[in-house]
């Protein structure tokens, strides 16, 4: 059947790992019987299995001898003075292929067991131990059009608890279930825009993780999901811009993300600042990312309304929130920006708090000041005025730019005691 198959015929083990001229005697049998190799169970058997497999001198040469009669598409030839053909040729190629220096390689096939495993890594040749540093790459190590892929994350509740409660947020939607039900027809519970958003971008910083600040944000388009949702993100590097005294670069990256059924959920471009180890010439564009916000067939009537808004309205939320789990968040998101968990791989001397983490506040404010505010679906811009660091405290002003309908562009500027830190402008749908 295994010939018939086109694969390889393969004996069982001999189980008497203590005897073993009776291991040669079965493995000699196999292979007159057309087998091409044997089970092992340990590896002391390896050795001795591929020496009674393996052929001898004059077995080769006789192989050798009908190869070469045979070759050039002949069907049939006379060899010593016997008739070979197409019988003989596969016979002789069985033969070439088995093992001839069972020194240097070991046929063997292992059985499901702890002593499979350890035969199956004995079978393969190993190489020589090496050193492999494992590090973030510099401005300079990378080229417009690299891909860089991570790993999918499942949005579940830990990370929901974990981002409320380093955020602090109001959202109904995220809060209770038979609500979101009722507003958007399906069960479960919304994934927090900006914990998706802190996801997404967690995912898009393998190229940027000597990051020393995140510049901007642009044409970020979020779709509403709910937890239980797989996000995965691939980041492209578009440009590359240096600094004037070129030590560093401006690194334009896009990155796209989509959910287990391969719909779309996010798409922006953000900037990180990374350092260069060599001049960087500046290449790539940076292009237009028009918004197409589509607002999702929800019955609002069913959410909690916040009144009526109209451009122009400001809010000055009073409360104050202190920064904390900071490092914490950008762990659960990804996040491999060194400077959010190491204090001394920033520019600052001190950990740098994850912009993500910045937006998740000032979003939470925002909701104090909108009861309405059921989710956001993009962000038409997003600028980092200044560091955050932990135990920072920040306030937050909440400014209407434009109402049509239940989509509110809103600006959300955020303050530490050392002046502005954030210009956030997304739009959000709001129940009046």
């Amino acid at each position: 059947a295994a010939r018939a198959a086109g694969i390889q015929a393969l004996d069982g083990p001999f189980l008497d790992i203590a005897d073993e001229p009776g291991l040669v005697t079965s493995a000699r049998l196999a292979r007159e019987l057309g087998f091409d190799g044997k089970w092992a169970i340990h590896p002391r058997q390896l050795a001795l299995i591929a020496r009674a497999m393996a052929p001898s001198a004059a077995e080769r040469a006789e192989a050798e001898a009908v190869m070469a009669a045979l070759a050039g598409g002949v069907g049939v030839a006379v060899l010593d003075g016997r008739m070979i053909d197409e019988v003989h040729r596969k016979r002789a190629e069985r033969v070439l292929a088995l093992v001839t220096d069972p020194e240097q390689t070991v046929q063997a096939e292992s059985v499901p067991s702890s002593e499979g495993a350890a035969t199956a890594a004995a079978a393969r040749p190993r190489r020589a131990p090496q050193t492999t540093s494992v590090v973030a790459p510099y401005a300079d190590d990378l080229e417009v059009g690299q891909v860089f892929v991570a790993p999918g994350v499942t949005l579940d509740s830990g990370l929901a608890t974990l981002h409320r409660a380093a955020c602090g947020d109001r959202l109904p939607l995220a809060l209770d279930a038979p609500l979101f039900e009722r507003v958007t027809g399906q069960p479960g519970i919304l994934a927090h825009p900006a914990l998706v958003a802190d996801v997404v971008i967690g995912q898009s910083t393998a190229p940027s993780g000597r990051v020393l600040g995140n510049l901007f944000y642009r044409g970020f388009a979020l779709a509403p999901v709910a937890l239980g949702t797989t996000l995965r993100t691939t980041t492209e590097v578009l440009a590359l811009a240096p600094t004037k005294d070129r030590t560093k670069a401006k690194v334009t990256l896009r990155a796209t993300t989509v959910d287990e059924h391969g719909r779309t959920v996010a798409s922006f471009l953000r900037c990180p600042l990374l350092p260069a180890n060599a001049p960087v010439t500046a290449r790539g564009e940076v292009p237009d990312v028009p918004l197409a916000i589509e607002l999702p067939d929800w019955d609002l009537d069913a959410h909690p309304g916040g009144g009526e808004l109209v451009p122009g309205d400001l809010f000055e939320v009073e409360a104050h929130e202190t920064v904390t789990l900071a490092p914490e968040l950008a762990r659960a998101t990804l996040n491999l920006a060194m400077t959010h968990t190491d204090a001394e791989a920033g520019a600052h001397g001190r950990r740098l708090v994850y912009g993500g983490q910045v937006i998740g506040i000032g979003l939470a404010h925002a909701t104090r000041a909108l009861p309405g505010l059921a989710t956001v679906l993009a962000w038409r811009s997003c600028d980092h005025l200044g560091p955050v660091f932990e135990e920072d405290r920040l306030r937050t002003d909440v400014e209407v730019l434009a109402v049509d309908g239940a989509l509110v562009d809103l600006r959300v500027t955020v303050t530490s005691g050392r002046g502005p830190v954030l210009d956030w402008q997304p739009v959000v749908v709001c129940a009046s």
